[in-house]
């Protein structure tokens, strides 16, 4: 157990260090978007530029708009990459407001996603994430992130 001043010495329980590798992947996978978006940024580019642009919209007003998408997108993903790392092993020691604090995220995550509309891969990433923050609330993993009994 752990307080929220001490990080914890006892080894985290199965659903933690489970939660723990999916966040690291999970993180590593939000950092390789990041790396092949930027890696083919012109690709993305032209691959959008060949769809219908909106009515009164010029190639100019288009091409600006993707890149201003695809900057927000990779930014994102690697603000997330970096977060998920610093909550996994903080949640990893037993630290509770970082467990608090990754389930919001992951649940805003995954309402904004679902209610913007989103592509196959982005739904699967949102489900094994919700995995993750679920074991982090199983009753094996619970005790682990509890204040201890005042002496």
């Amino acid at each position: 157990m752990t307080s929220n001043n001490t990080e914890s010495t006892t080894k985290p329980p199965g659903p933690v260090l489970i939660s723990f590798w999916i966040l690291i992947a999970s993180a590593a996978l939000r950092a390789v978007i990041a790396v092949i978006t930027l890696a083919d940024w012109q690709g993305f580019v032209n691959a959008q530029l060949r769809n219908p642009l909106p009515a009164n919209t010029t190639v100019v007003q288009a091409r600006e708009a993707i890149h201003t998408f695809l900057t927000v997108n990779v930014t994102l993903d690697l603000l997330f990459a970096v977060l998920y790392v610093f909550c996994a092993y903080k949640i990893k020691v037993g630290r509770n407001w970082a467990r608090i604090a990754l389930t919001v995220v992951v649940v805003l995550f995954a309402l904004f996603n679902i209610l913007g509309g989103t592509d196959i891969v982005t739904v699967i990433s949102i489900l094994v994430e919700l995995v993750a923050v679920a074991l982090l609330y199983t009753p094996t993993a619970k005790p682990f992130f509890a204040k201890p009994e005042p002496a």
